[in-house]
């Protein structure tokens, strides 16, 4: 079934759960999923000034859209299913040390800052980041950039991947293959 957070406040996960539908968190309440908890559902959906804050682990196979916010705390891993970018205003993946992982077959990113992008599935990446710590590629996935990517930590390109650097600029203090 469905999992809807209506009202105000913070509502904390105390265990792992598995939604089978969607996730719909309301506008003004804030759903947390602790560091020692897995979270799995196949759209997650935040409303106006909801929010969805990650310490543990979430994984979102169909749709990570709304009007509201996702962010992925120092702890958190976010792992993203499907191949059509997230369309959720606001997705905060900037505190150090959390991942994100884009696992589908020919996948879009979201235009944001990360601290580590992850491409794991198979297919051509299409993402225009220009900012980022860490880069890791695994599976079959190819990517021609279409941006200048500043990355600030390194890049780590998977056996059997690619990146095409297209006609831009490509920072990193670190690239390994």
């Amino acid at each position: 079934g469905d999992l809807t957070v209506n009202g105000t406040g913070l509502l904390t996960t105390t265990s792992s759960i598995t939604v089978g539908g969607t996730t719909t968190v309301g506008n003004g309440r804030t759903l947390s999923n602790g560091s020692a908890f897995t979270f799995i559902s196949p759209t997650i959906t935040a409303i106006g000034t909801g929010q969805f804050t990650n310490s543990g682990i979430v994984t979102v196979s169909t749709s990570l859209d709304g009007s509201g916010l996702f962010s992925n705390g120092a702890t958190g891993t976010l792992n993203i299913g499907f191949a059509s970018a997230p369309t959720i205003t606001t997705l905060t993946a900037t505190a150090s040390g959390n991942i994100v992982n884009y696992t589908a077959a020919a996948p879009n990113c979201k235009v944001t800052t990360y601290d580590t992008l992850n491409f794991t599935g198979s297919g051509a990446v299409t993402c225009a980041v220009t900012t980022v710590a860490a880069i890791n590629t695994s599976g079959t996935v190819s990517w021609t950039t279409t941006s200048s990517i500043n990355v600030s930590g390194g890049i780590n390109i998977g056996t059997g991947t690619s990146i095409t650097n297209g006609a831009f600029t490509f920072t990193s203090p670190t690239i390994g293959v």
